[in-house]
């Protein structure tokens, strides 16, 4: 009698207490919609493959003086004063995603080294995605489930030609579809994070060993400072080798001119005329100028050297990146939570479109 008050309420009148007591007098289908899920979460706990997570934290300190360069340089041209161009050429913090991002960062942490188990030697972080990792049985239940409308789509396309790239030119960076697919998977699992109040960068990585996760981490935070310092002393080291060019020939020059007054001297010791006169004059202004030439390129390229170090940033590791010894996932417990969360949701859920699904046709048909 009490269910066919409520049914005869408009489902917009019906209150909350009315549905407590329909899914109070429908608890049992709820508890198997429980029991269901339960198994199925507790199978899915079990089956989803296991992940260690590994990180590291570094801070990078840039010449103070570049920085200082900057902010001054980008105050002075609003009002029309030119300061140089220092610390133009120096790679902020922030812009280190942009370098993670880059086809050649991707390139070489593919070709990086890792541990693997039962394996004597370390191998490519793309030949473990490619030989050894193994997907697990839901992920080849999710490809032929939800996944199979893609591969047979796939079948029907017209298969990808990849374009040729000459091996000699170094100028282009190129990455097939398999590299694609790894590196999807890839950075999935890996982030850069730059905190911009504390000033540190970290690196974590998610992979499905612990020794290869830590070494990945470590292999990633390496290639990005390497990556950094070629780019912050670009420039200075460009400079240091126009310098050491010049200095070489004009040390090259004044051995030469030495030798060659040197031997000039030996050969007219005695000679008092003035054509060898003016001749030795000569020969001394020569040396005179190749001396003071070679002198000052001398000092250039120890301040050459010197600056190539000052732009050289300087990297202290604040937490450097070790093996986890307790996966990261999954969390078993919360995987069990979530699924008894959505059996009691799609039970409940059930019971109401059940109750109310013919009062709701009437008014339609109506």
């Amino acid at each position: 009698m009490e269910n066919d008050n409520t049914s005869e309420k408009s489902v917009f009148q019906v209150d909350t207490f009315d549905i407590l007591k329909i899914l109070y007098s429908s608890r049992k289908i709820i508890l198997k919609f429980l029991v269901v899920f339960v198994i199925l979460g507790i199978l899915v706990a079990f089956l989803l493959p296991k992940e260690y997570t590994s990180s590291s934290v570094f801070v990078t300190q840039v010449s103070s003086s570049k920085k200082l360069g900057k902010k001054i340089s980008g105050i002075a041209n609003l009002i029309g004063v030119n300061v140089g161009d220092s610390g133009s050429d120096v790679i902020l913090p922030m812009q280190y995603p942009l370098i993670v991002e880059s086809t050649p960062f991707k390139k070489q942490i593919l070709e990086s080294k890792i541990p693997v188990k039962e394996q004597d030697s370390s191998v490519s972080v793309s030949y473990y995605l490619t030989d050894i990792r193994k997907p697990g049985v839901l992920s080849n239940i999710k490809g032929y489930t939800i996944g199979l409308p893609g591969k047979i789509i796939g079948l029907f396309k017209s298969p990808k030609v990849e374009e040729t790239i000459n091996a000699q030119d170094s100028t282009s960076f190129y990455l097939n579809s398999n590299e694609k697919q790894q590196l999807d998977y890839l950075y999935s699992n890996f982030s850069v994070n730059i905190n911009d109040v504390d000033g540190y960068i970290e690196i974590s990585t998610t992979f499905p060993e612990a020794k290869a996760s830590a070494k990945l981490a470590s292999n990633i935070q390496n290639l990005l400072q390497k990556f950094i310092i070629e780019y912050n002393i670009k420039k200075a080291r460009q400079e240091l080798e126009y310098i050491d060019e010049r200095f070489k020939e004009a040390e090259k020059d004044y051995f030469n001119k030495r030798a060659a007054l040197a031997n000039y001297k030996d050969r007219n010791v005695n000679v008092i005329s003035n054509l060898a006169q003016n001749r030795l004059e000569q020969l001394q202004t020569e040396y005179s100028l190749s001396s003071n030439i070679y002198s000052q390129l001398a000092g250039e390229f120890e301040t050459a050297k010197l600056n190539v170090k000052k732009d050289t940033p300087v990297f202290t590791i604040i937490k450097p990146a070790t093996i986890p010894i307790e996966p990261s996932s999954p969390n078993k417990l919360l995987v069990l939570v979530q699924f008894i969360l959505i059996g009691f949701l799609l039970g409940a859920f059930y019971i109401l479109f059940k109750h109310f699904y013919p009062a709701i046709k009437d008014k339609i048909t109506k």
